[in-house]
């Protein structure tokens, strides 16, 4: 322990003269690449990196290339790939590296390939940065080869059906494209409220297409059967999809390769259940049993969908449909008891239900009963 003596724990050395060492500096250079090719095609390409600088560059670095529009150079550049360079590089030597590299299947137009070295910055070059990427000079013009061309050319299918009916369908596909497809294919058929397809539309099949469609060639597609909703009413749409797996290369005839049809369907006479004489004691203690009974009747035009569906009993702070919390997502209305219904109900019969339910403890105040028949919607209905 040195108590107060230690002011002289630690001396500074003289100056010490740190001298840099020499930094490479790497420079893109000798790019050179066809003057066209299609799209979705590979080029050969090569370029050089010279070392320019005075030192040797150690370790790894990574080029990578790029194609950019020459119409709009504002655009962001086209990643085509990266490869990395670990062989060192002393001064004033270079090395060339030739690939063949895939151009995108979609552009089209003239365009420039843009070589960057070193782009992750992992061998330091003392700010001499200015030369690693260069544009090659001389443009690449790229063109689209010639895909095929499919299309929904008819459908044929009912004007009208019943809702909960069946109906069937067959449609025709013609390739108006100038070359054969090479591969198979998914097309898709959809019930839609509206003549586009949408997520909220109903997938009725997706027939597969095992055969080449040569130019100008046609299928007619096997019989689909369907079944429309029992909700649906008023006008829908069929629509037919072709190439909906998006499995042959049209691009970019690809935006042609549906057509709906209109579809009347004719709906249900739908019943109409009412729930009325609700009767319950006018006053009561919390935490207490008390009876409650109602009946529901069905004041539609058409016998219930359906044999069982369930009731429930409510205590509620209003006349309004119940619900456990309001619109700020606090608590709200109680549910007090769930019943099950079973039997259909036919136009202008009703049932009666009578059933003992229990208040919960610490409520007071103004509260309704609520009895809500077919809560869950079970039931097909008008209203």
């Amino acid at each position: 322990k040195e108590f107060i003596y230690t002011t002289n724990n630690s001396r500074v050395s003289e100056a010490i003269q740190i001298s840099l060492t020499p930094p490479p500096d790497l420079k893109v250079t000798d790019l050179i690449a066809p003057s066209a090719i299609e799209a979705g095609q590979k080029i050969d390409f090569s370029w050089t990196i010279t070392n320019d600088g005075t030192g040797k560059a150690v370790g790894a670095w990574v080029d990578e290339i790029y194609l950019q529009a020459v119409s709009t150079l504002l655009q962001p550049l086209i990643w085509l790939g990266s490869f990395t360079y670990d062989q060192g590089l002393a001064a004033g030597q270079f090395y060339t590296r030739k690939e063949q590299i895939a151009i995108p299947s979609t552009l089209q137009g003239l365009y420039q390939i843009v070589v960057k070295t070193n782009t992750l910055h992992s061998l330091y070059e003392h700010g001499a940065t200015g030369n690693n990427t260069a544009v090659d000079n001389d443009p690449l013009l790229i063109t689209l080869p010639p895909r095929p061309d499919l299309q929904v050319q008819l459908i044929e299918a009912p004007q009208e059906v019943n809702a909960g009916g069946t109906g069937a369908l067959a449609f025709v596909v013609i390739n108006s494209g100038t070359v054969p497809t090479t591969t198979s294919w998914q097309d898709h058929v959809y019930l839609s409220l509206d003549n586009k397809i949408s997520s909220d539309d109903f997938l009725l099949g997706s027939p597969t297409n095992e055969s080449a469609l040569a130019p100008q060639e046609s299928y007619l597609s096997s019989t689909l059967s369907f079944v429309v909703p029992k909700r649906m009413i008023g006008e829908v749409f069929l629509i037919v999809q072709a190439n909906a797996d998006g499995k042959v290369n049209e691009y970019p005839q690809n935006s042609n390769n549906t057509l709906a049809v209109p579809l009347n369907v004719i709906g249900l006479p739908l019943a109409d259940l009412v729930t009325e004489n609700v009767t319950v004691p006018n006053q009561a203690f919390e935490g207490s049993t008390i009876p409650i009974r109602y009946t529901v009747i069905n004041k539609g035009i058409g016998e219930t969908d359906r044999d069982e569906w369930t009731d429930t009993i409510w205590l509620t702070r209003d006349k309004k449909r119940p619900s456990p919390v309001n619109a700020e997502g606090n608590l709200e209305d109680i549910l007090l008891a769930q019943i099950t219904h079973s039997g259909s109900l036919q136009v202008g019969h009703s049932y009666e239900q009578i059933i003992n339910v229990t208040l919960p403890e610490q409520v007071t105040g103004e509260w309704y009963i609520t009895p809500w028949s077919d809560t869950y919607d079970i039931v097909l209905e008008d209203t």
